[in-house]
């Protein structure tokens, strides 16, 4: 079974593209540029820019946006920056839940952990066919505990 895309995963990278497009599209206006001419607030607004780009790129898009393959004995994890991330479930410790509280509403994560880290976080609110993984993992790990088990 594959995981599914609800339309909260989207924006993260529609808006990350947008203002990179927005980005390039005042730097091409403003060619060419002279570096005497530019203000402290100029380095200091592109550096702010900069570092927004790539909390969005490296942190949430690679967090969030993430394609799960559950198979028959394994477990494959895949994001658009490290690549694939295969785990057997017999090396799996379990499985986890907790509470995601956030301003749209509350949210369920469900974490598999090998070796006691969290390496596959798989969250209600990126993925529209959540609950039907959550049952297949049910099955195939023990649970470790975490917020209470609710099949809507």
């Amino acid at each position: 079974m594959k995981s599914k895309f609800t339309l909260k995963g989207f924006i993260f990278p529609i808006l990350g593209i947008c203002l990179i497009t927005g980005l390039l599209v005042i730097i091409i206006n403003n060619l060419p540029i002279k570096l005497q001419q530019l203000r402290w607030i100029d380095y200091l607004i592109s550096a702010l820019i900069l570092i927004i780009i790539i909390w969005l790129v490296f942190f949430e898009i690679n967090r969030k946006m993430i394609v799960i393959k559950i198979e028959n004995e394994a477990i494959t994890k895949r994001n658009l920056l490290n690549g694939i991330y295969r785990v057997k479930f017999d090396e799996c410790d379990g499985y986890t839940t907790a509470i995601e509280s956030t301003r749209i509403g509350l949210f369920e994560e469900l974490s598999i952990e090998k070796g006691g880290k969290k390496v596959i976080i798989i969250s209600e609110k990126y993925h529209l066919n959540y609950q039907e993984l959550k049952k297949i993992i049910d099955k195939k790990l023990k649970y470790l505990g975490g917020a209470a088990i609710n099949y809507r």
